[in-house]
């Protein structure tokens, strides 16, 4: 699998394993994991996919799904 990225995440990745002792695989593969394990309306809101007007309220979205998911797991 290939991604790509701007010059400046690229350097910042690279930053990041450098600093945790990890590889650039195992640092994307558990972002990528955790993305994936993350509810619908995250996954939205990560990808930028809500429309500029409805952004302004995705993290209200966001807060009142979370409680769902709380509560389901309790």
């Amino acid at each position: 699998m290939r991604i790509e990225v701007v010059p400046s995440a690229r350097d910042e990745l690279a930053n990041l394993c450098e600093r945790r002792g990890m590889t650039q695989v195992a640092v994307v593969s558990r972002a990528v994991e955790w993305l994936t394990n993350q509810s619908e309306v995250v996954q939205a809101a990560i990808l930028g996919i809500y429309p500029g007007d409805m952004r302004s309220k995705v993290a209200e979205i966001i807060l009142q799904d979370l409680v769902k998911t709380r509560k389901k797991k309790s």
